[in-house]
């Protein structure tokens, strides 16, 4: 019997890399996940942003889904106007494909970005 029969976690190593592009500081990004298969090529990243960094301003390449789940930030769209954004707070952003948008931290958030072609629907 393997170990994934018997029922053991498989612990898995999430890698990271600094993301400088956009203008973007202190943001170290990388895959969770990655559905190539599946209709759509659905992507999971996690960013970690630290105190007084943020990913700068840029297109969305199609629906993305930023959710912070430790810490507080904020978020822009196309508007420009910030938004507060945090995990205690139960709210995510959801911009649309081609959609100019930014997200920064004063004090440090860590978030899940889902990309995908599709829009998301409510569950």
């Amino acid at each position: 019997m393997t170990e994934q029969e018997a029922g053991v976690v498989e612990i898995v190593t999430l890698p990271s890399e600094a993301l400088t592009r956009f203008g973007s500081t202190g943001v170290e990004i990388g895959p969770v996940a990655g559905f190539r298969e599946a209709p759509d090529k659905v992507f999971v990243h996690l960013a970690r942003i630290g105190p007084g960094g943020g990913i700068g301003r840029h297109p969305a390449t199609g629906w993305q889904l930023f959710a912070v789940v430790h810490g507080e930030g904020w978020v822009a769209g196309e508007d420009g106007h910030r938004r507060p954004l945090t995990a205690d707070g139960g709210e995510a952003v959801l911009w649309r494909p081609g959609e100019e948008h930014e997200s920064g931290s004063e004090a440090g958030m860590l978030a899940v970005i889902v990309e995908s072609p599709a829009r998301p629907v409510r569950l």
